[in-house]
């Protein structure tokens, strides 16, 4: 009798444990109901973010934590997949990094919630010196691709801010978000369904944003008229450990296409002396040539890109120019001449093969 009262309470206790597992096992993805990811959560208080309030400290080029921005040896498994989004550091600037999340259906939809300040975005990128740039309370109400224009839906709560700053770092977060991704040229932005116009601060979000009118950690949200921009990438030192490569738009008069990737490098290779952003490519660097055939961009630079030392500055040379060079339309990949001839840099890298540009940036362990 007794073996078989202790047999059923066996049978009962494994029901009761199917039964818990079949109601609760959806309970993770009540936050935010797409977003989950497999970061380490860091255990320290975050303070709030406060725009325009950080230290600005003037010894950036001490750091010694290059931000990664090579895909790591180990692939993300078949259940995870690397997504880009756009933060913003403690003094306001942006930056873009990619990291490990669940695998999912609507990947342009889990970049942008992944920038919407919560609880669990901003844990998950705190130990980057990061934080999510969306207001508190923000929500996407619908989003739909087509013909390579993503219409996004937000509620009210995305215009829940009080600074020009931030109003430019949401337009330029949810654009460049998604324009990350191939099936994406052009953002309109609604709120309930609703084109805005212009926004509290004079951004202008009317019609279509994309990366030719959309400017990024710059002086306005929109482009002048009559003009064109260009982003460098350059360098940003976060909290005195990370150094993290970041988009700078720039106006320049209308260039024709051949011209621009000597326009490119002339910016680069500009002395830049104020504490936030730094360029490790040296000072009178030149473009000599370049050119494109089918998907591939030459470009022959001028001696004085050996004029450093260092594999860290190497390696953060190569970035800054496959990176800035990645945004000119119809190529995917590079090689790099040195006064017309196949040359490697100093510390041993061969720039002259032919490669793929970076498909990632700042990608976070």
């Amino acid at each position: 009798m007794k073996k078989i009262i202790l047999i059923m309470m066996v049978i009962s206790l494994i029901f009761l444990l199917a039964a818990c597992s079949f109601f609760g096992w959806n309970k993770d993805k009540e936050v935010d109901n797409e977003y989950v990811s497999k970061l380490t959560t860091p255990t320290s208080t975050i303070p709030p973010f406060i725009p325009g309030n950080g230290s600005g400290s003037s010894i950036i080029n001490n750091t010694t934590v290059p931000a990664p921005t090579k895909v790591p040896v180990q692939s993300p498994t078949s259940e995870t997949m690397i997504i880009t989004s756009y933060y913003q550091d403690a003094e306001g600037h942006i930056i873009p990094a990619a990291c490990t999340v669940e695998k999912q259906v609507g990947v342009a939809r889990a970049s942008i919630i992944a920038t919407i300040d919560n609880s669990v975005n901003r844990e998950q990128i705190a130990y980057y010196g990061l934080y999510p740039v969306l207001p508190r309370g923000t929500e996407v109400l619908g989003i739909n691709i087509k013909e390579e224009t993503a219409i996004i839906d937000f509620n009210k709560s995305v215009l829940d801010y009080d600074s020009e700053q931030v109003e430019k770092n949401i337009i330029s977060t949810i654009v460049y978000t998604l324009t990350e991704y191939d099936t994406i040229d052009s953002v309109r932005i609604l709120v309930n369904g609703y084109e805005q116009g212009n926004l509290k601060f004079g951004a202008d979000i009317s019609g279509l944003l994309n990366r030719d009118n959309c400017m990024i950690n710059s002086y306005s949200a929109n482009r002048e008229t009559g003009v064109q921009k260009s982003d460098i990438y350059v360098y940003k030192s976060v909290d005195n450990r990370f150094n993290y490569l970041v988009p700078v738009s720039v106006e320049h008069t209308l260039l024709e296409s051949a011209d621009i990737p000597g326009k490119l490098i002339d910016l680069l290779s500009n002395e830049y002396s104020n504490d936030k952003f730094f360029s490790e490519i040296p000072a009178s660097t030149k473009l000599l040539d370049s050119s494109i055939t089918e998907d591939v961009l030459e470009i022959d630079l001028s001696a004085e890109i050996k004029n450093y030392t260092g594999s860290t500055r190497e390696n953060r040379i190569v970035n800054q120019v496959y990176h800035t060079m990645k945004q000119i339309d119809g190529i995917n990949k590079i090689k790099i001449l040195i006064e017309g001839a196949a040359q490697k840099l100093p510390e041993g890298t061969n720039i002259s093969q032919t490669v793929f540009l970076p498909e990632k940036i700042n990608i976070l362990d």
